[in-house]
């Protein structure tokens, strides 16, 4: 898919029930950002002024506000009717605050609205492939990098990197959870659902210097090392399986103010660890 532009925030909100009157306090929706961009008004930090949503016509309006019940499409500028002769707003807009008070038409409708706010507010929502599908070879990553749903495990026994997992560096600080196989001491142990923190940095082996990884049983460090002593002896290792167990959302914004670091982007991570039910 296709993402017009990360700047635009989406939000669903629910009128509330029972109001009967446009004068109801009930109407009124707050967004999560206050000062919303308004067309033909707001001062860009490029010193334009801004235009609306997007380029297409149906774009530039400053909020967009879809009827999840019906699909039709209202904005800041739309009127509905009320009877043959008279016409009112769908909604009026608080820019600075960022409240929407919508008409009592839409008592208890649900609404997909669209807006973009000063500071250039973006959030970006990351996850990893449900489930990986394991990739065959690396000795050239320049010609076969890795892709989004696959993974590499170094397991054989003579592989520099033996007891890691090589995944694409779109998935740096995500999480997966891997079921594996492995021989200590001739016994055989079987783990279901071991969830790993995947690394932020690539690796310093040419294996993995273009990859970032996850450490299972790799220079006395790894997961199972730290179950049975940096010095134990991993036998075996088999993947069966590895797929995504976080989900995870970034925002960025221009910092404001006019001192010497106004303007500067910003950013604030979250990483929430998603339980699977079963296989």
């Amino acid at each position: 898919y296709t993402i017009l532009d990360l700047q635009i925030i989406r939000e669903d909100r629910k009128v509330p029930d029972g109001a009967t009157s446009s004068a109801d306090a009930r109407l009124s929706v707050k967004l999560s950002l206050p000062r919303i961009k308004e067309k033909g008004v707001t001062a860009e930090f490029n010193n334009t002024i801004y235009a609306g949503i997007g380029t297409a016509d149906t774009l530039r309006h400053s909020i967009i506000a879809i009827d999840a019940g019906t699909g039709i499409q209202y904005n800041d500028t739309s009127t509905i009717a009320i009877n043959e002769y008279t016409h009112e707003k769908a909604f009026t807009v608080d820019y600075k605050n960022g409240v929407l008070k919508f008409n009592s038409e839409f008592s208890g409708h649900t609404f997909r609205i669209f807006y973009r706010a000063e500071g250039d507010w973006m959030v970006q929502i990351s996850k990893p492939y449900s489930v990986f599908t394991p990739a065959e070879d690396l000795n050239n990553m320049d010609t076969y990098p890795l892709l989004y749903n696959s993974y590499y495990a170094a397991t054989n026994h003579d592989s520099p990197m033996r007891g890691t997992i090589m995944f694409s560096r779109c998935y740096s600080g995500n999480s997966v959870a891997v079921d594996y196989t492995y021989q200590v001491n001739g016994k055989e142990y079987s783990v279901t659902g071991d969830v790993f923190v995947i690394s932020k940095d690539t690796g310093m082996q040419a294996l993995n210097s273009k990859t970032v990884f996850i450490n299972i049983a790799f220079g006395g460090a790894g997961r199972l090392h730290q179950i049975w002593g940096k010095d134990a002896d991993i036998q075996n290792l088999k993947i069966s399986r590895v797929y995504g167990a976080s989900a995870g959302v970034r925002v960025m914004w221009r910092s404001g103010g006019r001192g010497p670091f106004a303007g500067r982007w910003k950013t604030a991570d979250l990483q929430t660890y998603l339980p699977r039910p079963g296989k």
